[in-house]
Formats: structure tokens, C-alpha cells, sequence
């Protein structure tokens, strides 16, 4: 009897911290789905979006993260871009707590910068953050090296460029830009195209990125 129970008890022993670390990650990925939906039902878009509801949503998700939720680059993009939502939807873009959620903000693109030095996406979060003064074009190159698809990298890199007066590098930059960019962005990034080639004189390379997209049966594409 007392031989059962000291092998029970070795068994409990054994297989505890195992039970106990897989408790913790059901939790982790609990809170994390809870926050991201939460995030989501609060953001900008939404019309019944709360400031609470998205205050909430950002506090899960950190909560996961502290309980060792594995996917970190997931998750501190979602921080960001939540922590980013917050402040200019609810704090007006300026004063003390805007900027002190603007640094929350930044402190997870840094934080991934130095976990993910190599990846696009978040090269491309970390160029903008220059206070308000645009994007900073190495890291933006460095975006396109690690991803040459990469959309908005390319796109915001080609803008720069030809707005600095270099057309010829940043052309196909933007037009690689657009081509991978999603439908809600594509108008308003081939309009901001066509604006600088229009106010350029640039009206051959106008016509060749229109006629590229007839195709896409888009009316009056860039028109004012």
C-alpha cells in the first residue's frame, strides 16, 4: 500500500509542471482569440466600436503574451496596430495620453524590430516611425530586400522617391506597389500615383499605367 502510494505520488510529480504548462498555454491562446476578436469588433471600421471594447481587447491580448502565447510577431502586431487605433480614434492624434499610447505603440514595433530584424512587414511598421516626418527609406529598401512583393513597402518607397525627383527608381517601385496592394487601398494608392506623374508632365507613363488596368474594367482610374 504504502509502495502504491509513494509511486503515485512520484507520478503526480512527474507529470504536474507537464498538466500545468499546457493549462497555461489553453489559457494564453484563449485570451489571445478573446482580445483579437475583441480588437476587431473595436476597431476604426466599426460602427458599434467601443473605447472600452478595444481597451479591453488590447489588455487580453497582453495578458496572453505574458502567459507565454508562442506566436510573438502576431501578437505585438496586433498590440501596435491596436495600441495605433486607439490613439487617433480616440484621443484625437495629440496631448499627453495619445502620446503616451503612441509610445506603447512604438515600443512593440521596436520591440518586434529586434526579434524580426529580417521581416518585411515589420521593417515596413518601423519606418514610419519618425515622428510624424514620413517614412525612412533604408528601412523601406530593407523592407523590399526581404520581400521584394511586399506592398505597401514598395508602394510608400516609389512615392518617396518620385516625390524626392527620382521618377525613374521610384516608377516601378509604386507600380509594383499598386499591383499588390488590396482592393480598399488600390484606388486611393493609384490616384496618389497618378497625381504626381500628372503633376510632373509625366503623361506617357499616366497613359501606360491606364492602359495596364483597363483590364480591371475600373473607370476613370486616378481621374479628379
Amino acid at each position: 500500500m504504502l509502495l502504491r502510494m509513494l509511486s503515485l505520488m512520484l507520478l503526480v510529480q512527474f507529470i504536474g509542471p507537464d498538466a500545468k504548462s499546457e493549462d497555461l498555454s489553453r489559457k494564453a491562446e484563449e485570451l489571445f482569440n478573446e482580445g483579437s476578436a475583441l480588437i476587431e469588433w473595436n476597431n476604426h471600421d466599426s460602427t458599434d466600436a467601443t473605447k472600452s471594447g478595444l481597451e479591453r481587447g488590447i489588455e487580453l491580448v497582453r495578458r496572453a503574451v505574458e502567459l507565454g502565447y508562442p506566436d510573438i510577431r502576431s501578437a505585438y502586431l496586433l498590440l501596435a496596430a491596436a495600441n495605433n487605433d486607439l490613439a487617433f480614434s480616440y484621443h484625437g492624434g495629440e496631448g499627453e495620453e495619445f502620446d503616451d499610447i503612441a509610445e506603447h505603440r512604438d515600443d512593440y514595433y521596436r520591440r518586434l524590430l529586434e526579434l524580426y530584424p529580417n521581416d518585411a512587414e515589420v521593417l515596413f511598421q518601423n519606418s514610419d516611425l519618425v515622428g510624424g516626418k514620413g517614412f525612412e527609406l533604408d528601412l523601406l529598401r530593407r523592407a523590399v530586400e526581404a520581400d521584394p512583393n511586399h506592398a505597401e513597402s514598395n508602394f510608400y518607397l516609389g512615392i518617396y522617391l518620385m516625390q524626392a525627383g527620382n521618377y525613374e527608381e521610384g516608377i516601378p517601385f509604386a507600380r509594383r506597389g499598386i499591383e499588390n496592394c488590396g482592393a480598399l487601398v488600390f484606388l486611393a494608392h493609384s490616384q496618389r500615383f497618378l497625381d504626381l506623374l500628372r503633376s510632373s508632365g509625366r503623361h506617357k507613363d499616366v497613359q501606360d499605367f491606364e492602359e495596364h488596368y483597363k483590364e480591371l474594367e475600373i473607370e476613370n482610374l486616378g481621374q479628379p
